[in-house]
């Protein structure tokens, strides 16, 4: 053992050695590199034993704005006020000049009406040249700012001449300004400008507004409007203009409305129109999908807007013959598109329309029942299809019906009511095969856990809700003491049965809602049934009571063992 150790002792000698041997070594290189840093020489296996820190640090220093510390960084106020805030200030300034002049020689009278008019045409055109001017030079934000503001000018100028001053007959004034927008049309096409063209459909759907006389005629309104729209439709989605395909849809409703609202009339035109509006929308969604988001979200919106222009302005049956219509439709194209992508907007609007025809054809009487079934249906579909949208309106629509129901009471045991309840409380079981089922799918855009527990919550207290309700209309007209009696009695029995079944399935939710119930009914005739009931009774609730707690008690005792 003595000779092993001595040999442990030697091995570690030398490995101490060793290690001095390499600092040394490191100290000499260091010396000789700061001594002779143009003679620098290291061994091949130090420099690949090097760690690069060092080298990127020595970038950092190298690229350090130290010398800037060290540079000129004053303003050069004179460049800064001369290029950039001098021309600011005294474009306003030029404006301000001419404006007071234009005023000036008006009230002296050199500039006539037609003058005025012929002026506001010059300055649209040579707002065109300087912008095309200015296209050319590269300067192609300014030049297409110029241009676009030329298109306004004309329409304007159009106005003044019609309805101001009398001078432009209306018709010609409508034929002129229809001109303007083709013109910005066809120079936004030119310049593959989206902003040109959006400009121009803002005006393009004012021009009826402002030409005297044209909007009394509402046929001519509405239809000038929707041809508009189409227009700018067919040119948006062949441009991929997303903004002029937004605004043109967005722009046709104040429109119609304002016109519905001020001028009134055969309104059942303008609800046409925009019938109109939603059929080109569907069919350019079915046909050619550009945009897939913003034509997906257009369509439902515009589903959703038509139909309250229908239900405004058309009479009962039409608006029930526009329901009919749409969910054949809807639901025709959702089997037809089964698979593709566009059954996620195509599907929700169906389920959609289909709840508002249920919801008519019963006069909105007694709806709850069928729209908590619709709904755990439409759910279903949503989780066979992946549909995040059809899976968020079909619990919209459960909610609706869930909250017609509970607001309805029972006040009779055989009723529309009871059958709402008992459904209610079933689809709650459908609601969790649902969801359990699809987790994975449901998870990605829901709480999975709060949402099961806020069901199995949920459907706890609809039942504990509905056998109150159903005791209390099975004992009307009896005694408060029988009413308490037969109320706690079913509270009592509703915790035996939870137990019952926690206990077999082993499910410790289910056992402790009995628990909870028990006591629950204990507080409640404590607290509630004690001040109106008699001896004899507060005696027989107390003595069921007892005995099912201890009952219960046993239970969990058994299974404990």
């Amino acid at each position: 053992m003595t000779l092993e150790k001595k040999v442990e002792e030697l091995e570690t000698r030398v490995i101490e050695l060793e290690r001095q041997i390499d600092v040394l070594k490191l100290k000499t290189s260091s010396h000789s590199a700061a001594g002779n840093p143009f003679n620098r020489t290291e061994p091949k296996q130090k420099i690949e034993k090097q760690d690069q820190k060092p080298f990127i640090q020595f970038e950092k220093k190298a690229s350090d704005p130290v010398v800037s510390k060290n540079e000129d960084t004053t303003v050069d106020y004179e460049k800064l006020i001369g290029q950039v805030w001098l021309p600011r200030v005294f474009i306003l300034v030029l404006i301000l000049g001419v404006l007071w002049g234009y005023k000036a020689m008006v009230d002296i009278g050199l500039i006539t009406e037609p003058i005025r008019i012929l002026l506001g045409y010059a300055l649209a055109g040579f707002f065109v040249l300087l912008g095309e001017r200015q296209v050319k030079k590269g300067r192609n934000a300014l030049g297409q700012i110029l241009i676009g503001g030329s298109i306004p000018i004309l329409i304007l100028s159009t106005f003044a001449g019609n309805v101001l001053y009398g001078i432009i007959p209306g018709f010609l004034a409508f034929i002129l300004n229809v001109i303007w927008v083709i013109l910005g049309i066809y120079l936004s096409d030119r310049h593959n400008s989206q902003p040109i063209a959006v400009l121009s459909s803002i005006t393009g759907f004012l021009v009826p507004f402002l030409i005297e006389g044209t909007s009394t005629n509402i046929l001519l309104f509405t239809g000038y409007e929707v041809l508009f729209f189409i227009v700018l439709l067919f040119y948006a989605m062949y441009k991929k203009y997303k903004w002029l395909y937004l605004s043109s849809f967005i722009l046709l409703h104040p429109a119609l409305f304002v016109y519905a609202v001020t001028q009134g009339g055969d309104v059942e035109i303008i609800a046409l129109g925009i019938i109109i509006q939603h059929v080109c929308l569907l069919g350019m969604f079915v046909t050619k999908e550009i945009f897939p988001v913003y034509q997906r979200a257009t369509l439902f919106t515009s589903f959703v807007l038509t139909q309250g222009w229908v239900v405004m302005w058309l009479d009962d049956s039409d608006y029930t013959l526009f329901l009919v219509v749409s969910a054949a439709v809807y639901l025709s194209l959702s089997y037809w598109q089964r698979g593709a992508d566009k059954l996620h907007t195509l599907l929700p609007v169906a389920t959609y329309s289909l709840a508002l025809l249920l919801a008519d054809l019963l006069n909105y009487e007694k709806v709850g029942a069928l729209l908590v079934i619709q709904g755990v249906i439409a759910l279903y579909a949503g989780s066979a299809t992946k549909g995040k949208i059809q899976s968020m309106l079909a619990l919209f629509l459960y909610f609706i019906g869930l909250t017609a129901t509970i607001t309805d009471h029972i006040y009779d045991v055989f009723s529309y009511q009871t059958a709402a309840w008992l459904i209610l409380i079933l689809s709650g079981w459908g609601l969790k095969f649902t969801l359990e089922r699809n987790q994975a799918f449901y998870e990605s855009f829901l709480d999975y856990k709060t949402t099961m527990r806020i069901l199995f919550g949920a459907v706890a207290v609809l039942i504990l809700a509905f056998i109150t309700q159903l005791g209390l209309a099975a004992t009307e007209g009896y005694s408060s003491d029988i009413q308490s009696l037969i109320i706690s009695g079913l509270w009592a029995l509703y915790s035996i049965i939870g137990v019952i079944i926690g206990v077999t399935r082993e499910d410790k939710k289910i056992r402790l809602l009995g628990i909870v119930l028990i006591f629950l009914t204990l507080v409640k005739v404590i607290f509630i049934d004690i001040a109106y009931i008699s001896i004899l009774v507060r005696a027989v609730l107390f003595i069921a009571l007892g005995g099912v707690g201890i009952a219960l008690s046993r239970f969990y005792y058994k299974k404990s063992e």
